[in-house]
């Protein structure tokens, strides 16, 4: 028989098809889709990604999860204890007296019952009460240690800021470098045509044309080997980012579109370095966390003093005499003091080495002090020459602009010749590319200036 159709069985299909092929259209199709981005985007995306920061705020939640497990080595513990026992057969003793009226006779009476399976249940309290300043210590310890978690996290999350703004400003710089190189081959390709035409009049020789076709040759090398360049910044950029390769960017900023702030004195960007670094921060709190663990050590010098509370359920329970085969309930409490009198020098030395650690760790942030403040006077002087290289390039390429149009002049009017315009077109596009470079150094040496201040 046949079967009806059905316009649900046809929906149902296209929608089959549809989930088929999800995957193809998620990997081929929406790869080739643009992103529009700025700086702060970029930013915003490279730290979500990053997966060393994931792992530096995966150790910050480590951490927060030990100083709440030292807060609860201050509260009391309870622990649960259950005990099944087959024993072997045993009678139970019994006891012979005379009888009181007939003290020729004897009364035997038999004391407990013979219990071959035992049961034992123990709940129990444990409450310290004097450790030597251990548990104190320690909680000092691992809240040391949950500061010093976070501020690697700022750490990781300033260097990923740092990486994106260069990376991203390598792309921009690629593109305007591809801009200027494609500016001089078309205008290469412009005189080659001019020359020929004047070689076609019998006024060039086949030396003037064959210099020119070099030179243009020459240029469209670079061409190639620039938006080589520019491939691999953008490939950087998407690695960076965590997006498909083959995505199109398109980036907002222009690198000459915003010229970075006045930068402060050395002293102020240092004074604001040791207030703000992550570095520093890092080894105070680790020079505290050493200082803690000091204390840890040595508290096993000091008598142990705790307060213990316990609640027996078993059948039999041998504090009832005689002994029943039944269940009963007991209860103790127990003041408990321990003092370790001699362990040949374990605790002794391990104090000695927790010492020698702290005293590193204190010359650690003195270290971290001077790393920072080479660090901060290095990248201010790295932007500083930007800074001078910027103002040098923009005074080269208006020169070298008007040294190209006056040679244009003076070939047009017979005056120069090809190889003078040729070279002026050189030194122009040299002088373009100096200037796209210095803008980008600038803004990339900017970037690390900020992050040498510690600006989040």
């Amino acid at each position: 028989m046949r079967r009806p159709f059905h316009r649900g069985t046809l929906f149902a299909g296209l929608v089959g098809a549809v989930v088929a092929l999800m995957p193809w259209l998620s990997g081929d199709a929406l790869a080739q889709e643009s992103l529009r981005l700025d700086l702060d985007k970029v930013v915003h995306m490279a730290t979500a990604h990053n997966r060393k920061t994931k792992m530096r705020e995966d150790e910050a939640n480590a951490a927060v999860y030990r100083r709440k497990q030292a807060i609860g080595r201050f509260l009391p513990k309870l622990s649960l204890s259950a005990r099944y026992s087959r024993v072997s057969h045993v009678e139970p003793g019994s006891l012979s007296l005379p009888a009181p009226n007939d003290p020729s006779a004897i009364n035997t009476a038999q004391l407990g019952e013979a219990v071959d399976n035992q049961y034992s249940l123990r709940l129990s309290v444990d409450q310290p009460i004097f450790t030597g300043f251990a548990l104190w210590n320690g909680y000092q310890a691992t809240e040391h240690a949950e500061a010093l978690a976070q501020q690697r996290v700022r750490a990781e999350r300033a260097d990923v800021r740092a990486v994106a703004q260069e990376t991203y400003f390598n792309v921009l710089k690629a593109r305007e470098m591809r801009n200027v190189t494609e500016q001089l081959v078309q205008a290469l390709e412009e005189h080659l045509q001019q020359i020929r035409l004047i070689y076609d009049a019998g006024r060039a020789t086949e030396l003037d044309v064959s210099r020119v076709q070099s030179r243009v040759a020459a240029a469209r090398v670079s061409l190639v080997q620039i938006r080589g360049a520019e491939d691999g910044a953008h490939l950087a950029l998407a690695t960076l980012l965590g997006i498909p390769s083959t995505t199109a960017l398109e980036l907002a900023d222009m690198v000459d579109t915003k010229t970075p702030e006045s930068l402060p004195g050395a002293a102020q960007l240092v004074a604001e370095a040791f207030a703000s670094r992550p570095e520093i921060a890092i080894a105070k709190e680790g020079a505290a966390m050493a200082t803690a663990r000091v204390e840890v050590e040595g508290s096993a010098l000091w008598p142990q003093v705790s307060v213990r509370f316990g609640y027996n359920y078993e059948r039999p329970n041998q504090r009832y005499f005689p002994v029943q085969d039944r269940f009963d309930g007991s209860w103790d409490i127990s003041a408990i003091a321990s003092w370790t009198a001699w362990d040949w020098g374990v605790t002794y030395y391990g104090m000695k080495a927790a010492q020698a650690e702290a005293s590193a760790a204190a010359r650690n942030v003195d270290e971290a002090r001077d790393a920072v403040r080479l660090d901060v006077e290095r990248q201010r002087q790295g932007y500083t020459t930007a800074a001078a290289k910027i103002t040098a390039a923009r005074q080269a390429l208006s020169s070298a602009e008007r040294a190209y149009d006056a040679a244009k002049i003076l070939f047009d009017a017979g005056r120069a010749e090809s190889l003078d315009v040729l070279d002026a077109a050189t030194e122009l596009t040299r002088a373009r590319s100096d200037l796209v470079q210095s803008l980008a150094d600038a803004r990339v040496a900017w970037a690390y200036v900020q992050k040498a201040a510690g600006r989040d």
